[in-house]
């Protein structure tokens, strides 16, 4: 609530005087909006995990879905833009799709079967654009899902892969994939010579230009024992 002045879980609690009305950033990055918990590819053979999501009413995809847009259409202000570094919780909805596991999946099947259609219209598109040697078109299943209801005009995505410079800084790049393929790491990015701020890594850092936010949740349930996790945030001034 510190940052956002409500609850996320219900929406409704203010709190006033949070980080986001104190700064009134003129751009808000976000990373790993979205986690698929219903049905994270992590948990697909873990029988008790589907039982509690069943027990607790959270089996939608959807549902998380919309509530990934209720947040973001929260954040919007004028004069404000909010940019989505895409990260590997977030392309978690693609996998989804493109594995098929929507399928026999109940209450998930015919928004699995939007997601899978669109992710194909996609690949038609990204393949004639191969054959005639045009620039490879962007997309994003879960900006997909999420503008299928939300008009959120005020709102950016920066596609896993892409750039996104504000004052010769890089914030698009969420901190997971590193350079050449490999996976991102503080010290890997520091080597690049560019500043920039990732999320990812959970616990915050700083490395000469490479900052590194925290998370908003330090409980995931697989993270036990000793823990460098906090609930940080990096801020960018406007000289850079």
């Amino acid at each position: 609530m510190a940052t956002f002045g409500w609850d996320m879980r219900g929406g409704r609690a203010q709190y006033q005087n949070s980080i986001l009305d104190v700064l009134n950033p003129e751009n808000v990055i976000c990373h790993d909006i979205f986690d698929n918990e219903a049905r994270n590819h992590h948990h697909v053979h873990d029988n008790a995990y589907s039982y509690e999501m069943a027990y607790r009413g959270r089996e939608s995809v959807e549902d998380e879905v919309d509530e990934v847009g209720v947040f973001l259409t929260r954040l919007e202000r004028d004069g404000r833009t909010v940019i989505i570094a895409e990260g590997n919780h977030d392309i978690a909805l693609e996998k989804y799709a493109r594995e098929g596991r929507y399928r026999n999946d109940g209450t998930n099947v015919r928004f699995g079967l939007k997601l899978e259609d669109a992710y194909l219209d996609y690949v038609e598109r990204r393949s004639n654009a191969l054959d005639l040697g045009h620039p490879v078109p962007r997309f994003s299943m879960l900006e997909y899902a999420i503008r299928l209801k939300f008009d959120l005009r005020g709102v950016e995505w920066c596609h896993d892969g892409y750039s996104r410079l504000i004052d010769g800084i890089e914030v698009g790049n969420h901190g997971f994939r590193g350079a050449n393929g490999a996976k991102g790491t503080v010290a890997g990015f520091e080597r690049v010579g560019r500043k920039i701020s990732i999320g990812d890594k959970h616990s915050p850092e700083i490395m000469d230009g490479v900052y590194v936010a925290g998370a908003m949740n330090l409980r995931h349930g697989y993270n036990k024992g000793a823990s460098g996790w906090a609930v940080t945030h990096t801020i960018q001034y406007a000289d850079g």
